[in-house]
């Protein structure tokens, strides 16, 4: 990703189930209880998908990135993969 540093939130899915989903992150996501998604008004987006576990990208993982993406309180933004 073009941002660095840890995320402010992360929510791991099992895709088996396909696609598409709907995902809310919230101040329950943080990855540390100071990093809060509600301390920010816009975030740099990362969705990878991944053939493990690993929190490492690997080299065929699929990445896409969003940067400025609202997170004001109910708000939406809709991530499309169509054509990747």
């Amino acid at each position: 990703p073009a941002r660095k540093g840890p995320p402010y939130a992360v929510k791991r899915l099992d895709l088996r189930e396909g696609l598409p989903k709907e995902i809310r992150l919230s101040d329950a996501d943080a990855m540390m209880p100071s990093m809060k998604l509600s301390s920010l008004a816009n975030a740099f987006v990362t969705v990878r998908f991944s053939h493990d576990q690993d929190v490492m990208k690997a080299a065929n993982d699929i990445e896409f990135n969003m940067d400025n993406v609202s997170v004001k309180k109910d708000a939406l933004t809709e991530i499309s993969f169509a054509g990747q």
